[in-house]
Parts: C-alpha cells; structure tokens; sequence
C-alpha cells in the first residue's frame, strides 16, 4: 500500500513539476531595485549596491565563473592554487606586498581580504575602510591585477606549494577522502 502511494504520488507530481518547470524557466528572477548593473564594453559585468551595514566600508568582489569543475584530473587543484597565488604579487603589487599593503589600511587578512574557490566559482574579497578615492582605486587596481596580472613567480608558486598540499591532506583526512580538491 505504501509504495502505491508513492508511486501515485509521483505520477502526479512529476507531470504538475514538469509544466511549472517549463514556464518558470521562462520567467525572469526578481533584482534588487537598488542594485546598478552593467557590462562593460570587454565583458566584466559589474554590480553596485548601496549598503551601509557596516558603516564606512566599501566591499568589492571579483567573482570568476570557474572552479573546480572546470579542471581535469591533470589540473585538479589548479584552482585553489592560482586563488592562493593571487596574493603573493602582481604587475602592481611586488611579491609579498599585498597582505602588509592592505593591513596598513586596516584590513584584516581572512576578514577584510579572502577568497575561496568552490565547484562552480573563484571569489576574490576585499572590505575596505572609508570611501576615499584612492583606497577604493586602489582595491580595483588589486582586482584587476588578480584577474589580468597575477605574476606567478617561480619562488612564490614554490612557496605556496606545501600550504596547498596540506590543505589538501587535511581536506582527505578530515572529510574520509571525500572532498574533492577546491
């Protein structure tokens, strides 16, 4: 009687989701009327949105449309590592310069300047204190570096090398071997 149930259950709901499925697809998601959005003209999409929570701070944030997903068994890992790799120098910013720089302005690393890596995406974050012009051109300049002008050094790559790998073991360990490399 039980698994009758759940089949009629079924029947009925998978026809009632496959029609709403087809026409919310076609449906737009709401936006926030306060958010400005835009493309410029070599493809970075940008959005701004008024926040005042915590006050006096400006939050800016590179999101890459790539992750761990996008690696082979070959590249497993490249990800992660190149999100590690941002802030160890750029065209703009001397190896080991990026971390003091941004502390000097008050910023906390892991707090104030992060990013992670996931399945599907790489997020670079920065909150920066005040509104000034200069920091703020400054936290843009970071962010075109990281995604433009990463400089990759062979010194730098090697000594970001063993970090990677004992978050790895530590993700294997922790998780039974089940988490893949992010």
């Amino acid at each position: 009687m039980r698994t009758f149930l759940i089949r009629s259950m079924l029947v009925v709901l998978l026809p009632l989701g496959l029609v709403g499925a087809t026409s919310l697809a076609d449906e737009k998601l709401p936006t926030d009327p306060a958010l400005v959005m835009s493309t410029l003209p070599n493809g970075l999409t940008y959005i701004i949105r008024p926040h005042r929570n915590p006050e006096g701070r400006v939050s800016i944030w590179l999101h890459v449309a790539s992750g761990s997903l996008n690696e082979t068994d070959s590249t497993r890992g490249l990800a992660h590592y190149l999100e590690h790799m941002a802030f160890n120098g750029s065209a703009n910013f001397a190896p080991g310069s990026v971390v003091p720089f941004f502390q000097s302005l008050g910023l906390a690393f892991g707090r104030d300047q992060n990013a992670f890596t996931s399945f599907d995406q790489t997020t670079y974050q920065l909150t920066l204190p005040g509104g000034g012009r200069d920091v703020v051109e400054k936290g843009l300049l970071f962010m075109s570096d990281v995604a433009m002008r990463m400089s990759l050094g062979a010194t730098e790559i090697d000594g970001e090398r063993q970090i990677i790998l004992d978050a790895r073991t530590f993700r294997t360990t922790t998780h039974g071997g089940t988490c893949p490399a992010t």
